[in-house]
Formats: structure tokens, C-alpha cells, sequence
């Protein structure tokens, strides 16, 4: 109940029982009640402190007020100290009605009662503050500042919602509306639009002063701030970031997600599934011609790789006539390129990354969609990677296949599969021994180390993504083994008190079962699971597996608008730092 009910319903009852006199044995049942008087209702902490300052005193100068004498009983009440209702609780009910009366008419409860009138309708907006009603400059000031906010403001979000970049190379300095030829960014650009139409606005861009302007970077970074505060996120929420492996991002001791994580513990770390496949892939090629056809997007690499296999013919035609043909620099060049695409050693790397990347591509493509969750990922990722295990079993007719079709080629291009020379000692290339054909030395050389460490980089970069599901894994099968209980266990404590630590064993039983009785065919991947799950019946196990699906599994999707950062940052903006980037 807020004060002001309390008051009234106290203060009309003192009021309206304006003849009423204490009995006899009144005046002791008072006094002891008022000795011992306290109560929280008023919900006024600062009311000791501040009464027994001020009200134990034998002013009744405030009664005046209310028409009529005061009576004995509450004449004592001045002298007496602060009990009951105010530093102590109220147990005496049998007198309940005569002590709220005698309470409702003490001066301290009825300024109190108008302070904290005057604090609400102040905070609540229905009146001016003391300071502003004194001070009529300052809040002339204020409305003044907000008035030139506005248009900036304004054009900030204005920015924002088409997405504009704000900042220029010039973005500084002082503002000439008929200035049409400087480059000054978009966003004094259009401040300067909106000046030509609007006196005020021209009169405070063109007027005297530096700082009070509110142009500049730091005042465009608050608004933006301030707006982004505004649309109500709340970070308590956030369970999971995702980013690519990038130290400053995906650092342990001073990257964002190190910083995000020191701050909300339970936004677990996930690195971009199709940034560790790529990796995997970059880290495995040694031939820096294949390697540099593109530094980023695996289906890129293996477009350029297939396209040139098919085209190699007529780039080798086209090499072969300018290296005849031209007389400048250009034939040189020609003629080297021409000598790489003939040597055996390219050939063959050449199809040997192509019938890999064969096998990796649908899984980037998979990785790359924005319904993946992570138990998909890693499922996916296994059965690339136990195929490429295949693949390394049947090493000798998988390869026997690709050196033919090397072969094919070479003789196309005028040359022939020849493995290099073996000596003694050679420490800048591989020099197997003891080897009798070209194709045995190629397939120890170039298939066998290339698969290897393709499995192995695999395995490695993904070890944090089966970190993470290793607690989750046991919503996802029947089975309950101690393992997963300890797993779980620890999943528990990582998320409570979010989950029910009491009643999340017995829900994760009943969920167990109803994976036998379906066969497990409702949890293939998280998001089934997630929706299969009955929040009313299972709401534990609902919030768990509403927090797997939302892990980050792949950045692909928000960080295609990396591609678009040439927007943003073209080269007339190319001294603006990393801070002003993110803001805009």
C-alpha cells in the first residue's frame, strides 16, 4: 500500500472522530503503545534518523491545522520517544483503531506523508522540482540543449536505420552550409541538408563556439550508446558467443569473449564452426599455388580449383602464345607461369585437393545455414572426418584414381608425371627412398601427409565445439552412465539458478524415457529435441536444450556484413579506429 493511502485513511479517521476523549485507562495504554512505536509500512528507512532528530520536541505548532484542541493522550505523544510504526513493529492490535488514530495526527507522520507526496508527483513527472521552480535559467538552459539535440539525434538514428556510415575524411571543423564540394560524411552531410530548411539549426551549426556544437565523434558515440541501451537487451540472458579465431576476439587472458565471460559466466565460448573447418583446410596445404586461390571461403576455393581444372588446357594455350608471341615483360611472366602448371608435383597437388575439398564442401555449406545447432555440427564434422579415414584406408585405388586423372591432363598440356630425383640428403623437399614407381612417390609425398593432416587439424579444432556438448550430450540418448551424470551434474551448477537443482535429475528420467520409447528418433539434432519437448511436463530440460540450440554455432550469417565493410571504410576514411568502426 503506498503512503498516501495510508495517510489518508489515518488522517480521515483522526479527523472525522474530532470529539473523541480518551477513557481513563487510555492514557496509559497510549503512552505504552507510543514508547514502542514503529511500523514499515511508510517504507521510509531515513524516518528514524530524521523524527528523532526533529519531532522529539514539544512543538504542536502543525496541529493548528486541524480545527480543534489537542487532547491529553496526544499532547503526552509529543514528549514521548518514536516506537511503534516507526522503529519498531506494530503488535498491539487490540488497540489497533486508537493508535493509528493518535499516530495520524503526530507532526512527523504528517510531514513526512506531504514529503513523500511532493517526492512521487516530482518523480512521477506532475511537478517541477524545487531547483528548476527557483532557477528558471537553468531549465531555460535545458530546454535549449535538448532543442539543439534533436536534429542531431534525430539524424544519428536517421543514419543508423538505412545504414549509413556517419563519420568522413574531414569530419571536424567548424560548418559552412554553402559548402557543397568538401567530403565531410554523411552525417554532417545531412545536418547541413537539414540546416538549409531550418533557421535555428543553420544559426547553431554557424554560430560562435567549438563545444557547443554536439557534432562531434565522442557525442555521436553516446547517442548511439545510449540508443542501443534504450531497445531494453538484457546481457543476464546471454549463454553463448561466437566469434572466429582471431587472438583479440578469441583470446584466453584478453580477448572479447575472455572480457564477455569475466563479466556473464554463462556465455560459453563457441569458435565458428565453418572458420575451423577452413582453418583445417589452410592448415593442411603446404603448396602456397593452390593455397592462395582464396585466403577465406572454403566454397570459393574449391570453385577455383574445379574451374581451373576444367579451363587448365586454355591456360596453358594462353601462356604458351604470350610467352612466344609477346615481346615485353608480360612473356616472362607467361613463361614461368607456364613452367608451374607443367611441373608434376602442381599436377598433383592440383587433384588431390580438389577430391578433398569435394568431400569437405557440403559440410561447409551445412555449417553455413542458419538452423544448425551444435550436436549437428559435430555429427557432421565426425562423419567427414570418418570418411576422409576411409578414404586414408583405401589409400592406393583412391589415389591410383587421381594420378590417371593427372596423368590425362599432363599429356594435354605437353608433359608427363615424373617424380623428382632422390638423393642421399635433401632437407628442402621430401626424399623418400627405397620407392618404385612414380605413383608410390607421390602418394607417400603428397596424398598420404596432405589426408593426415587434414584428419588431424579436424580433430584438433574441434575439441572446444565436443567441449561444449559433452554436458548436453545426455539429453540426446537413454542411456545414463556415471560419465554423463558428472557431466550433468556440472552443467547443472553452471547454469543455476536458472535450473531447478532439485527437480532436474527426476525431469532428465522422465525425458530419458520418453527417448526409449521413441528410439532416440526425436533427438537427432537439438532443435527436434527442443521441440518435442513439453515445457508444462519437462521445463528444466526445455531451458537446457533452449540454450544448446542457441549457441553461436556458425558467425557465418552476421559476418557477411564483413563483406560490406568497404562501404564503411573506403579509403577516404582509412585513418578511423577500430572504436568509431564498431560504433557505425
Amino acid at each position: 500500500m503506498k503512503p498516501t493511502k495510508i495517510t489518508k485513511f489515518f488522517f480521515k479517521s483522526s479527523v472525522s472522530d474530532s470529539v473523541h476523549q480518551p477513557k481513563e485507562n487510555d492514557h496509559n495504554n497510549i503512552k505504552h503503545d507510543v514508547q514502542t512505536e514503529n511500523v514499515d509500512v511508510d517504507g521510509c528507512d531515513n524516518v528514524k534518523k530524521h523524527v528523532s532528530e526533529t519531532y522529539e520536541s514539544n512543538d504542536i505548532s502543525l496541529f493548528s491545522n486541524l480545527n480543534r484542541s489537542l487532547t491529553d493522550a496526544e499532547k503526552i505523544l509529543l514528549t514521548k520517544k518514536l516506537g511503534q510504526l516507526v522503529i519498531k513493529p506494530f503488535v498491539n492490535f487490540k488497540h489497533a483503531q486508537e493508535v493509528f488514530r493518535t499516530h495520524a495526527i503526530c507532526e512527523y507522520h504528517l510531514k513526512s506523508v506531504i514529503d513523500a507526496e511532493s517526492f512521487l508527483n516530482i518523480f512521477e513527472k506532475k511537478e517541477i522540482p524545487l531547483i528548476k521552480q527557483i532557477d528558471s535559467e537553468r531549465a531555460k538552459q535545458v530546454q535549449e540543449n535538448r532543442k539543439r539535440l534533436i536534429p542531431i539525434i534525430q539524424c544519428v538514428i536517421l543514419c543508423g536505420r538505412e545504414k549509413i556510415p556517419l563519420r568522413g575524411h574531414r569530419d571536424f571543423g567548424s560548418f559552412n552550409i554553402k559548402d557543397e564540394q568538401s567530403n565531410e560524411g554523411n552525417f554532417r552531410a545531412i545536418l547541413k541538408y537539414r540546416a538549409k530548411g531550418d533557421d535555428y539549426l543553420k544559426s547553431v551549426l554557424e554560430g560562435p563556439g567549438k563545444r557547443n556544437k554536439y557534432t562531434s565523434p565522442g557525442i555521436q558515440n553516446q547517442i548511439i550508446e545510449a540508443c542501443l541501451s534504450d531497445c531494453g537487451a538484457n546481457s543476464e540472458f546471454m549463454y553463448g558467443q561466437g566469434y572466429d579465431g582471431a587472438s583479440n576476439m578469441a583470446g584466453q587472458f584478453k580477448g572479447v569473449q575472455k572480457i564477455i565471460r569475466d563479466k556473464y559466466p554463462n556465455a560459453l565460448y563457441v569458435h565458428c564452426s565453418a572458420h575451423s573447418l577452413n582453418l583445417a583446410d589452410s592448415s593442411s596445404i603446404n603448396l602456397k599455388l593452390i593455397r592462395n586461390y582464396c585466403a577465406t571461403r572454403w566454397i570459393q576455393r574449391y570453385e577455383a580449383l574445379n574451374d581451373f581444372c576444367e579451363l587448365i588446357f586454355y591456360v596453358y594455350k594462353a601462356l604458351n602464345f604470350i610467352s612466344i608471341e609477346w615481346k615485353d615483360s608480360s612473356s616472362t611472366d607467361a613463361n614461368m607461369f607456364l613452367k608451374c602448371i607443367q611441373d608434376s608435383e602442381f599436377l598433383v597437388s592440383l587433384y588431390v585437393t580438389k577430391v578433398l575439398f569435394s568431400y569437405g564442401l557440403p559440410v561447409c555449406k551445412q555449417l553455413q545455414k542458419e538452423r544448425i545447432d551444435l550436436k549437428k555440427t559435430v555429427d557432421i564434422v565426425e562423419n567427414l572426418i570418418q570418411s576422409l579415414m576411409n578414404v586414408r584406408e583405401d589409400a592406393e585405388n583412391e589415389f591410383k584414381r587421381i594420378i590417371d586423372e593427372a596423368q590425362t591432363m599432363a599429356e594435354l598440356i605437353g608433359t608427363s608425371i615424373s617424380r623428382k630425383r632422390i638423393t642421399s640428403k635433401q632437407i628442402n623437399r621430401a626424399n623418400p627412398q627405397n620407392l618404385k614407381s612414380t605413383e608410390e612417390y607421390y602418394r607417400v609425398t603428397v596424398f598420404l601427409p596432405y589426408i593426415d593432416n587434414f584428419i588431424s587439424q579436424l580433430t584438433d579444432r574441434f575439441v572446444n565445439h565436443k567441449n561444449v556438448l559433452r554436458g548436453f550430450e545426455c539429453l540426446f540418448h537413454s542411456e545414463f552412465s556415471d560419465e554423463d551424470r558428472n557431466e550433468f551434474q556440472h552443467l547443472i551448477k553452471l547454469y543455476s539458478p536458472a535450473i531447478d537443482r532439485h527437480n532436474v535429475l527426476a525431469e532428465l528420467k522422465m525425458w530419458k524415457l520418453k527417448l526409449a520409447s521413441s528410439n532416440n528418433k526425436i533427438t537427432k539434432i537439438g532443435i527436434e529435441a527442443f521441440l518435442n519437448c513439453d515445457k508444462e511436463i519437462y521445463p528444466n530440460i526445455k531451458l537446457l536444450l533452449k540454450i544448446f540450440v542457441t549457441f553461436p554455432v556458425s558467425t557465418a550469417t552476421p559476418e557477411r556484413s564483413f563483406s560490406s565493410l568497404k562501404r564503411l571504410k573506403t579509403h577516404l576514411r582509412n585513418t578511423m579506429n577500430e572504436v568509431r568502426t564498431l560504433d557505425i
